[in-house]
């Protein structure tokens, strides 16, 4: 066995292993999502409901695969234009449902700043807002305001404008996963991560909000199958023009959200490992290249505004001392609280300033730093549940409500990561013969890493649904094979 093999093979290994931890460390983490109210006591007993949950599940776990084999030879059952209809259907209806009942308001997050620059590219030509934390000009990441200018020329200001948007990032998503789907393992695990794509509430909530979670599901679900048949491609022309392919969708989604870009390196060793010299080159190239130049004429117009090299957004640093500072609990922290001069250092300098402020912070204070890891790592997988609290709160509905929708997103998710952790042999074999499936897990693993050390919370999760719902629907529907249910592969043409 040659050395690339078996690095190749301890690399999957470790992704997999990491992407079970991430999801029992979900499960955990939904039961004690206030830990910072919570005392050892109650914090004990939030465990051991953790644990009863878990052992509950295994007790049960032949019974509820049986529910799972049922469920993947009824969506068999189905003719292959009429399931996709019905999907389809089913989570266009959902999503405009929520839209309709849940008004658009523009009040928390990102949300608002992401609906003036669309604006304020139309009406004026300039990508500048006003946030409650000053006024910004390359803070905020360019994907979605641009991607929702035509959608605002077309329909207007209102809300319909909103809905078109998240409706046309949920059809790109689904288009995509169904044919990734087949290719990592067949229909059942297709049409199970289609129906996914289209039922979980996590999704669902974000129709009556103009946040990016969405798009980038659709971006990065398109560069995993962009790599898929770059990899499959047995021309060499076919094979670049898919890493091209790939490669443009990833530049993509580091333009909607910048924190994705480290997994690019995951994919180049991928690449390195899998591939004889001779081919790995022009596979590694056009991926990178692609990427680079789209990302390129937003770096050059960073560079040109600020006067120094910014290759994407002028607030890295801020990401950072937000979450490592006197008064952080892990999340968001508001300046005022522990920086109130911000507004008074110009945009340009705020990055490197406000990032070497937190690094001391971190060096003068290892223990709460250690502690504030702890903390981000509960926020980045507990319950997936924040488009709930984002567009319903706002929308003037009570805490109860609001604690009935983050349970129901909380459910899914759980659901998800069981699947995950009771299949996980499965998964393992899977990601074994493919590596757009490590790939695929590398993704939450590069964010669980990253916003652990800065600020963190369930949106930088959400990001991955897609590949939680791939992962989730790759290890059911090998499970189900597995226990027997043969006849679910049986298809109507």
């Amino acid at each position: 066995m040659s050395l690339s093999t078996r690095l190749s093979a301890m690399l999957t290994k470790a992704i997999v292993v990491s992407a079970v931890f991430i999801s029992l460390h979900g499960v955990f983490a939904s039961f004690i999502n206030r830990l910072p109210s919570s005392g050892p006591a109650t914090l004990g007993l939030l465990v051991l409901g953790a644990a009863l949950f878990l052992l509950l599940i295994y007790r049960f776990r032949d019974a509820l695969q049986q529910l799972l084999n049922w469920t993947l030879g009824l969506l068999m059952k189905c003719r292959a234009d009429h399931f996709i209809a019905f999907a389809l259907v089913t989570g266009v209806t959902l999503r405009v449902m929520w839209w309709y009942f849940v008004p658009v308001t523009l009040v928390w997050g990102d949300a608002p700043a992401n609906w003036a620059l669309a604006n304020n590219l139309i009406e004026k030509g300039t990508y500048v807002v006003t946030t409650t934390f000053g006024t910004w000009q390359g803070a905020y990441p360019p994907g979605l305001p641009f991607a929702l200018v035509p959608l605002i020329l077309l329909f207007g200001k209102g809300p319909i404008a909103v809905l078109c948007a998240q409706l046309i990032f949920f059809v790109w998503a689904f288009s995509i996963i169904l044919p990734l789907g087949r290719r990592l393992a067949g229909e059942p695990a297709a049409r199970f991560a289609a129906i996914l794509l289209a039922l979980l509430p996590n999704l669902i909530m974000y129709a009556s909000q103009p946040l990016k979670e969405p798009l980038l599901i659709a971006e990065l679900l398109t560069f995993l199958y962009g790599v898929m048949r770059s990899n499959e491609a047995a021309a060499q022309r076919s094979v670049i023009r898919w890493g091209l392919f790939a490669g443009a969708f990833f530049g993509l989604a580091v333009l909607t959200q910048p924190a994705v870009a480290p997994i690019l390196v995951i994919a180049v060793i991928l690449f390195w490992l899998q591939f004889e010299p001779s081919q790995r080159i022009s596979r590694i190239c056009a991926v990178v290249l692609a990427a680079v130049l789209v990302i390129a004429p937003w770096s050059v117009r960073q560079t040109i505004v600020f006067g120094k090299f910014t290759p994407l957004t002028s607030s890295g640093g801020w990401g950072f001392y937000t979450g490592n500072n006197p008064a952080s609990r892990g999340g968001y922290t508001p300046y005022e609280l522990f920086f109130p001069d911000l507004l008074t250092i110009p945009e340009r300098d705020r990055s490197a300033v406000t990032f070497l402020r937190g690094l001391d912070y971190v060096i003068a204070n290892p223990k709460h730093f250690a502690e504030l890891i702890v903390r981000r790592q509960i926020l980045l997988t507990c319950c997936l549940d924040d488009a709930a609290r984002n567009s319903l709160s706002p929308a003037g509905y009570g805490t109860r409500t609001v604690a009935l929708w983050q349970g129901f997103a909380c459910a899914a998710w759980l659901f998800l990561a069981v699947l995950i952790i009771f299949n996980r042999r499965a998964l393992m074999r899977a990601a074994s013969s493919s590596p757009i499936v490590v790939m695929a897990l590398s993704m939450p693993l590069v964010t669980f890493l990253l916003h652990s050390i800065m600020e963190a919370g369930s949106r930088h999760m959400i990001m991955h649904m897609g590949v939680w719902i791939i992962a989730a629907s790759v290890a059911g529907a090998a499970g189900a094979q597995n226990a027997g249910a043969g006849s679910f592969h049986r298809v109507n043409p």
